[in-house]
């Protein structure tokens, strides 16, 4: 993917939680995602991406990530499954970004999503040493 940061946690059976930093607040949105796909789902590297474009405003870096996870849940209905986040760029409270996915249907494709998803915690914030750091806990 190219961008820097790292993602550490995972899912146990129904509960999830994950931990991210990055220098930036897109690639650390990108690790996010990566996580998140790794932690509910595994895909075969063999699988070809689609790039679904999507747009969200969010009032904070919080609210971004979370609307961020959502368009990924909006992607799984659709039959699609989010594995990174691309071509990211924020312009004040706008995200302009896209979703490269696979699709969910396919044998190589073996997503552990549950139905229902319940965000007990999702941040991200900038930390002490100026890079950007967040986590996710969800059930």
């Amino acid at each position: 993917m190219g961008a820097s940061g790292d993602w550490s946690g995972g899912a146990t059976g129904h509960a999830l939680a994950l931990e991210f930093t990055a220098p930036t607040i897109e690639e650390c949105l990108a690790r996010a995602v990566e996580g998140f796909a790794d932690a509910l789902g595994e895909i075969h590297p063999s699988m070809t991406t689609e790039r679904h474009a999507f747009q969200v405003q969010a009032a904070t870096p919080s609210g971004m990530l979370l609307a961020v996870l959502e368009e990924c849940l909006r992607c799984r209905l659709e039959g699609r499954y989010a594995v990174g986040l691309v071509a990211a760029d924020i312009a004040g409270d706008v995200l302009d970004a896209a979703i490269d996915t696979v699709s969910a249907d396919d044998p190589h494709v073996h997503p552990s999503l549950p139905p229902v998803i319940s965000w007990h915690e999702v941040s991200l914030e900038p930390d002490a040493a100026g890079d950007w750091s967040g986590r996710i806990v969800a059930r």
